[in-house]
């Protein structure tokens, strides 16, 4: 409560509450505490969201009554049915089909419907992904003739979709699933990762092709990578024993034994 207090008089205008602890996440989620959130509106004079368990229309007016609070938001719920503000639950199918349509009139980049559409259904997820065989020079996704035959009621078993699922079944999707790899063979381009992407936008001419990256050549003795000004071609390690042994420097590697001898005045001692 006194945090909260604190957020409003920092000029805090609009606040949600979770409803749950930092940890209880993942495997130990649970029910969301609305006695928490109605504490927390009645201490402040801002207005209050409430989120946690939601998950259909009647559910949103219930937490509504039940808290006080002025608004309602959904992360889970909202992902298995992305119509369930509007009070009806369409099969997954039919909001698939509607998702493609979308891309269709809105051209966009290949990543962006498949991490839209994967929280709510892997067919449909399936779908777009075959819409990508037809992927344009520009980088964009198009609907293809054949994405309606996959976004099927036969290809898409309603109810197949979780909010979230557990660790164990979450990794069974994932192994599952279809790969980066798999994704770049199937369109035949580079699928860049969203910090690729960023470093992109820094640099335009930036390139990620392995075949383009500076070659390295080898140290002759123990095969680590040598130094490019070494003047005997070894690695660090290699040079400073046989400049050490030898009494010569090597600038490429900052060893200076030769130098510091002649500065120090000293001769080598014989044995």
């Amino acid at each position: 409560m006194r945090y909260a207090q604190m957020l409003e008089k920092a000029g805090c205008q609009l606040l949600t509450v979770h409803g749950r602890t930092k940890e209880q996440k993942g495997p130990l989620s649970c029910a969301a505490s609305w006695e928490c959130i109605k504490a927390v509106r009645k201490a402040v004079a801002i207005p209050v969201f409430a989120n946690g368990n939601i998950q259909s229309l009647q559910d949103v007016e219930r937490c509504i009554q039940d808290t006080g609070v002025q608004g309602v938001m959904s992360a889970e719920g909202n992902l298995h049915n992305p119509a369930l503000f509007e009070g009806q639950s369409p099969a997954v199918w039919e909001l698939a089909e509607e998702y493609l349509d979308i891309v269709q009139e809105q051209p966009c980049p290949l990543s962006y419907p498949l991490q839209a559409v994967a929280p709510h259904t892997a067919g449909a997820s399936a779908a777009v992904r075959g819409a990508g065989q037809g992927e344009d020079p520009g980088g964009h996704c198009r609907r293809e003739p054949g994405a309606e035959d996959v976004v099927s009621a036969g290809d898409i078993q309603a109810g197949g979709s979780k909010a979230r699922p557990g660790p164990r079944e979450g990794s069974k999707e994932k192994a599952g699933g279809r790969s980066k790899r798999a994704l770049e063979e199937e369109c035949g381009t580079k699928v860049l990762s969203k910090n690729e992407q960023k470093k992109q936008l820094r640099n335009p001419h930036k390139t990620f092709d392995p075949s383009l990256k500076p070659k390295y050549a080898k140290c002759d003795q123990c095969g680590n990578l040598k130094g490019n000004r070494c003047v005997f071609s070894l690695c660090r390690g290699c040079c400073k024993r046989r400049a050490s042994k030898e009494i010569a420097d090597c600038p490429g590697h900052g060893l200076l034994f030769k130098t510091k001898l002649e500065k120090s005045g000293l001769e080598r001692d014989p044995a």
